[in-house]
């Protein structure tokens, strides 16, 4: 399970600069839009969640965003911690003790915490756009090469609700993060996003 989450970190805080590939109809055009705003809404948010990893193990935990850059995500059993601090990502597994960091740089740390998504202009391609029973979801590919994988985000469209975050690796397995009780806005202690001094504290 750990090497599965580890890529879905990968992934997700690539996820930073999106870009339609051919001129979508009206009325994906509006819904896109409508997503952008929702997204661009709020500064800070929190969300419980559901992580089913290539379709056989459950896990869950707690994500916490705060604009521009940072992001807590903690699993429920402690083994886990995910911390984005703006210019660092840190991966810890408290389980084996390991601690591995990437240069938010080099991951552009994250779509969901970037100050403002715009779906135009990137490294990133809106591949699908699949709208049906009252959800839609932006299939997401980077455009400089198959073998990073893709995303798929999906919303609630009535009213804009971020539901899912699935992970589409290079081999076509699959890491589904299903969110519930989002809140917002939020006001967090900065600390949470500090590794070194509450990596072994829940909040």
């Amino acid at each position: 399970m750990r090497g599965a989450l580890f890529y879905l970190i990968l992934i997700f805080t690539s996820a930073a600069n999106l870009a339609s590939a051919a001129a979508p109809a009206p009325a994906q055009t509006a819904i896109v839009k409508q997503i952008e705003n929702y997204l661009n809404s709020f500064e800070n948010f929190s969300a419980d969640f559901e992580q089913n990893v290539a379709g056989n193990e459950v896990v869950s935990g707690r994500l916490k965003i705060a604009k521009p850059g940072k992001f807590r995500w903690e699993y429920d059993d402690g083994k886990l911690l995910i911390i984005s601090t703006g210019d660092t990502i840190i991966y810890v597994d408290n389980e084996l003790d390991n601690v591995h960091y990437l240069s938010a740089d080099d991951t552009i740390a994250g779509m969901l915490s970037r100050d403002k998504i715009s779906f135009s202009g990137g490294d990133y391609d809106i591949e699908n756009l699949v709208a049906s029973g009252g959800e839609v979801c932006l299939l997401i590919k980077n455009t400089k090469g198959e073998e990073a994988g893709k995303v798929n985000l999906c919303f609630a469209v009535k009213p804009i609700n971020l539901k899912t975050i699935e992970v589409i690796d290079a081999n076509d397995n699959l890491v589904q993060l299903n969110l519930e009780n989002i809140t917002y806005p939020e006001k967090f202690d900065s600390e949470l996003f500090n590794y070194y001094e509450n990596h072994n504290r829940s909040r």
